[in-house]
């Protein structure tokens, strides 16, 4: 019976879905057996009129049934008259006559009848009854629905619900970005007996701005946004001790002779301030009353506004000129001033570098839009928080390679530049990560 009410719900429910008529036909299978039935509904009571099963219909068959009962129950009655039974078992003859075994049969078949009959009916009523329980679950489905609607038209209509308020799409904001630099060029790169020379410090960069985005094309999730942003990065890098001779230096009385050089925790530390104008195609909006997400890729021109460079460590120089002019002799300055031989602590005031002052960005971003009210009370609001991660690199260099120094040739650290912005190809990535704060623009539907 639990299975009959299955096919009994989707079938009932599929008739009932439509303006109730005076007769709905229905059909399905039970157990394999095809089941077809018209279901009549009134004001008062509901009611079967035709059910079929297996191509048989029931209400004809039980009407059969009822017509070979009242026949067996005629027969019986006429062998009864005909030969009364006893009225208890010690009275009448003890021999079976073929008129009782008869008549005997024509009971059992009578009582097998009978019990067709109680099943087929009890069937029929647990089909009404189910009917009864389908129209009476369609109409407080028609209930929920009605509350449904009317809560959307109260929504629609309320100043803070601004139906996606946004109607426009657009929104303006501002943001905070914290992100670790990571520069890269050749002269970062080089190697000292198989490890690398320079040591890279990881240093936080900053960037604040602003920013607008459009609402999205039609039928696309698709936006574009444009935004002004000030930029801080800060590069380091160092090397604890260096020890290296270079052939073929000059003095600055253009004398040649070999070079001996040490350098003992030299750091360089680079500062660049940039305004940037990011241009961004953006996947995915704001809503004002849920979370949504977004994914952006930004291509952000550089202007380079200001610079500054530092370093520290100590190195010492000495040289070694062998077989000087017109003598034999071999001559070794460890302390002379006057041609820069002898310990000395490093200064950034003299560093040379040649920046850059556009320089061109790539950006890819993703996060999400989280709506600033209780989203599990059904509040909508304007403003949202904007929480994301950013990846910046540079598609073109920050700096100009700068040649080597011409008295010093094949050295690995260079005297008169900043070796960390000097190498050629000199670029950087910034991973980072973002709080921001918008605004949904739009019409308020009224």
């Amino acid at each position: 019976m639990k299975k009959i009410s299955i096919f009994l719900s989707l079938a009932i429910f599929l008739g009932c879905l439509g303006p109730l008529a005076a007769q709905k036909p229905v059909a399905g299978r039970y157990k394999g057996h095809l089941v077809k039935m018209n279901y009549v509904s009134g004001n008062t009571r509901d009611d079967i009129e035709y059910l079929e099963y297996d191509g048989m219909e029931l209400t004809k068959k039980i009407d059969g049934l009822n017509s070979e009962i009242a026949k067996l129950n005629g027969q019986i009655k006429k062998l009864e008259n005909q030969n009364p039974k006893p009225k208890n078992k010690n009275q009448g003859t003890k021999t079976d006559t073929a008129q009782e075994r008869r008549m005997w049969e024509l009971e059992r078949a009578n009582h097998n009848y009978r019990l067709q009959v109680d099943s087929l009916q009890e069937q029929i009523v647990f089909l009404k009854d189910s009917v009864r329980f389908w129209k009476d679950s369609l109409n407080k489905l028609n209930h929920v629905i009605d509350s449904l609607i009317k809560s959307t038209s109260d929504l629609s209509g309320n100043r803070t619900g601004v139906d996606n308020l946004n109607r426009s799409g657009q929104h303006v904001g501002a943001y905070y970005r914290l992100g670790c630099s990571w520069l890269m060029n050749d002269l970062l790169n080089q190697r000292n007996d198989g490890e690398l020379l320079w040591r890279r410090q990881v240093k936080l960069s900053h960037q604040i701005g602003l920013f607008w985005n459009s609402a999205p094309l039609k039928n696309t999730p698709l936006s574009f946004g444009v935004g002004l942003e000030y930029s801080r990065m800060r590069f380091a890098a160092g090397i604890g001790h260096l020890s290296e001779t270079v052939e073929d230096a000059v003095d600055s009385d253009n004398c040649s002779y070999t070079a001996h050089l040490t350098y003992d925790n030299v750091v360089e530390d680079a500062t660049l301030h940039y305004i940037n104008v990011p241009i961004t195609l953006s996947i995915g909006k704001p809503y004002n009353n849920r979370i949504s997400g977004y994914f952006q890729i930004t291509l952000v021109p550089s202007f380079c506004v200001g610079h500054s460079l530092k370093d520290t460590g100590n190195y010492s120089l000495a040289g070694h000129y062998s077989q000087l002019e017109n003598t034999q002799v071999n001559l070794d300055l460890v302390e002379f001033p006057q041609l820069g031989f002898g310990d000395y602590t490093l200064s950034g005031k003299t560093k040379e570098l040649s920046i850059n002052n556009i320089v061109l960005l790539g950006r890819v971003s993703g996060g999400v839009y989280i709506p600033m009210c209780n989203l599990r009370r059904g509040e909508t609001s304007q403003w949202a928080v904007r929480l994301g991660v950013n990846l910046d690199f540079a598609l073109s260099p920050l700096s100009k390679q700068m040649a080597p120094d011409p008295k010093l040739k094949g050295a690995s650290y260079r005297l008169n530049q900043c070796n960390i912005l000097a190498g050629k190809g000199c670029r950087f990535v910034n991973p980072s990560l973002e709080v921001g704060i918008m605004y949904i623009l739009g019409t308020k539907n009224k």
